[in-house]
């Protein structure tokens, strides 16, 4: 999956009153992405929203119709109607966010 690697957003979603914690992306952090995503394994569950208190996941936004949603061990591409989603059992995905 080639992507352009500029302007990549990252959201934590915090329940917390406040804004969440928006940020930009590296060159280089955004490459490490996406070697972490290339080498992570495929699964068949789609990241799970919470609505609880506190932190439920992290959004890695690339434009307005393409992100990934990481959360509880899952990381989901979203695009356009398509979703891909593969497994993060060691977080590496989600604390990278």
């Amino acid at each position: 999956m080639k992507r352009k690697i500029s302007n990549w957003t990252v959201e934590a979603f915090v329940f917390s009153g406040r804004p969440n914690p928006e940020w930009t992306l590296t060159e280089k952090q955004a490459h490490d992405w996406m070697n972490r995503w290339e080498a992570a394994p495929s699964s068949g569950k789609e990241v799970q929203r919470t609505s609880r208190l506190g932190y439920t996941g992290c959004r890695l936004q690339l434009n307005e119709h393409s992100y990934w949603f990481i959360y509880d061990s899952c990381v989901s591409y979203y695009d356009n109607g398509l979703v891909i989603s593969k497994k993060d059992a060691e977080k590496k995905m989600e604390f990278f966010c």
